[in-house]
């Protein structure tokens, strides 16, 4: 209890030190200039006059007022030389404490403070009776800590928390004498049943042992080995491929069309073919391999002393026993295929966390080239090497969205006839580790491979409306912002249901919003494309159809797609100058959204010549660097403020 009471005392100390400095630091700062009068006063002055001095006066009521609602109780202040040229009692001004241990620290730049019982203590507000008070001397002002130009001594009344702290340390006391007389109880209740449950105890964790053993290095359904005991063997045999130099193998296999069965009858079926399918792999492979399920459809062979050529025989056969396997479930029969990634392990194996993401890789590869075939790694593989780059921006780019490490630029549309309307798109830039900004044809072919543009569309949209809430005058200005969405969110009805909240809760006007859906993404989810469009173009938002011509150019599907403006392929825009083909494929695609209702934006506007190409094919807007570079959302703010002031 000691040791408690005095880390107690010294956590109060330190607590009311870090508070008292503070307090000090603003009333220095309000009574400065009243507090480097006394120090350029003559000393003799000071005593002649002592609390009847003007600037005495004048400090003193400035500090009492500060000093009401607040802690401290009395402040004194000390010229460098360790003469009190002020204090809230007027008697000890003029006080030498020049050899003062407190004082000597505060004048070498460190605060100094102690806790003391007093019997009687003058405050500023009359003298009190048995308190605690923390002092604190604290240098002031000068160039630096290590050379201040004065140093305070304030005191805080800490009473009520010495009190406190007594009285929490009496009830431990008694908690702890209680508990421990109950505790003896109990202890010379049970003693004696201690060796029974002790010696079952012992009988039964050697019976579990074996069993804890098996349970943490096998998969509960399939009975296969797990991720982490596959992993600690693969370990071990890099390591002593490394010695040996004999050449072994890795197979990382993903079953295609598991999904159809999950969503068709349930998990319940999925993992009754997962049990079936285990059985027979381990039946498939050879008896020195090591069959493990790695999670979810995935597994793994480690195939010991066996070089590439003989493990892409093996698993060749393995995948002819999965395609000739056929599962039932309640009268409905499927087949399933498998995408096979195998790499060799040798002596230039570096780790194991490289060998997986090589075989992890090589998988992939064979799903992209069509799913149920087997791919070996091969480092020199150019498109191996452009996946692997793909999968390090995936880390890349979830980290960013975890340290918000996005930013919004802007880039205008402007009419090209006679308007005033001012658009504006919202464009997404990555920051990188650096701060340097990284372009998004850098790093969103990654996040549309491996289904990360929902979660850009979720922070794009909440970022973009906090922006717009914040900026009402700007919006007000403006006909509407674009905000492009992906595939991936159109068909989500989550994400619907979130920007709807969103709007609400921030007071948006929805007919300031044009949400950007490209062509493709929305043939491709046609239903759920036309039920979010329709849903937000009840609220008032307004859309556009983005990339138009590039993807299946059906002029048939714009008549299910209620949208407000066609943007047109910035691919036949930029060379309407110089190709006739290019030419009447931006007619024609005006054409028709003017004839539909639609008004047409025109991208990639790069000269003055293509811009008036476009006012002559009656192109309503344009867009593109002739018209202005993208920009940091911040910078159009700039603008307008300036433009408003001129």
């Amino acid at each position: 209890m000691l040791l408690i009471r005095q880390f107690a005392l010294s956590s109060l100390v330190e607590h009311e030190t870090r508070s008292n400095v503070a307090i000090t630091e603003i009333l220095s700062n309000v009574v400065e200039s009243r507090y480097r009068d006394l120090i350029n006063t003559d000393p003799i002055k000071i005593s002649e006059m002592r609390g009847k001095h003007p600037a005495i006066l004048r400090l003193d009521a400035e500090v009492k007022r500060l000093m009401r609602g607040s802690k401290l109780i009395k402040v004194k202040i000390y010229d460098l030389d360790g003469l009190t040229i002020f204090s809230t009692d007027p008697s000890q001004i003029n006080q030498d404490k020049s050899d003062n241990a407190g004082f000597l620290s505060a004048r070498g730049g460190k605060t100094v403070s102690n806790i003391t019982f007093r019997d009687q203590f003058d405050t500023f507000e009359g003298k009190r009776s048995n308190i605690n008070v923390v002092s604190s001397y604290i240098p002031i002002g000068g160039r630096s800590l290590d050379e201040p130009e004065a140093v305070f001594e304030v005191y805080s009344d800490v009473t009520d928390l010495i009190d406190h702290m007594q009285r929490l340390q009496w009830k431990i006391i008694i908690l702890v004498l209680g508990s421990v007389a109950v505790f003896y109880l109990l202890l010379i209740t049970n003693s004696r049943r201690m060796d029974r449950i002790e010696s079952e105890r012992v009988e039964e964790a050697s019976r579990s042992d074996a069993q804890f053993r098996y349970q943490a290095s096998h998969d509960a359904l399939t009975g296969l080995i797990n991720r982490h005991e596959f992993e600690r063997r693969v370990k071990r045999l890099i390591s002593t491929t490394h010695k040996d130099k004999r050449e072994n193998a890795l197979c990382f296999m993903d079953l295609d069309q598991f999904k159809v069965v999950n969503d068709t009858c349930g998990h319940i079926a999925g993992d009754e073919l997962l049990r079936q399918l285990s059985e027979i792999l381990q039946n498939a492979v050879r008896h020195s391999d090591t069959l493990a399920r790695l999670g979810g459809d995935e597994f793994g062979i480690l195939m010991e002393h066996c070089t590439l050529d003989q493990a892409q025989r093996a698993v060749s056969a393995i995948q002819k026993t999965i395609q000739d396997f056929q599962f039932s479930w309640e009268g409905q029969s499927f087949r399933i295929g498998v995408s096979i990634g195998l790499v060799a392990i040798s002596e230039a194996t570096p780790s194991i966390t490289e060998l997986l993401k090589q075989a992890d890789a090589a998988c992939y590869m064979a799903k992209d080239l069509g799913r149920n075939r087997i791919h070996v790694y091969n480092p020199d593989d150019t498109q191996m090497v452009l996946r692997q780059g793909e999968m390090q921006w995936v880390t890349r780019i979830n980290q960013a969205i975890e340290e918000n490490r996005f930013t919004l630029y802007v880039q205008s549309i402007v009419p090209l006839h006679k308007s005033t309307d001012m658009h504006y798109e919202f464009l997404l830039r990555m920051i990188d580790e650096r701060g340097e900004i990284i372009s998004p044809v850098t790093f969103l072919p990654a996040a549309e491979r491996y289904d990360l543009m929902h979660k850009l569309d979720v922070w794009v949209v909440e970022h973009a409306f906090k922006l717009l809430a914040s900026n009402p005058d700007l919006v007000e200005q403006t006909h509407f912002f674009s905000i492009n969405l992906s595939g991936q969110s159109i068909s989500n009805a989550q994400f619907l249901n979130s920007v709807i909240e969103q709007i609400k809760e921030l007071n948006i006007d929805p007919s300031k919003i044009c949400f950007e859906v490209t062509e493709t993404a929305a043939i491709s989810n046609l239903r759920a494309a036309t039920h979010f469009i329709a849903s937000l173009r009840e609220l008032g938002c307004q859309f556009a159809l983005d990339d138009f011509g590039s993807g299946l150019s059906s002029f048939g599907y714009l008549k299910n797609l209620k949208v407000d403006y066609l943007k047109i392929d910035g691919i036949f825009v930029k060379d309407i100058a110089d190709d006739p083909i290019d030419h009447a494929m931006v007619k024609s695609i005006n054409d028709i959204g003017h004839v539909m209702g639609m008004k047409t934006i025109a991208e990639f506007v790069e000269s003055n010549k293509i811009k008036g190409m476009l006012r002559k094919l009656g192109v309503d807007y344009a867009q593109g660097y002739e018209i202005g570079r993208p920009q940091p959302f911040e910078e159009i703010l700039v603008d307008k403020k300036e433009l408003k002031a001129s």
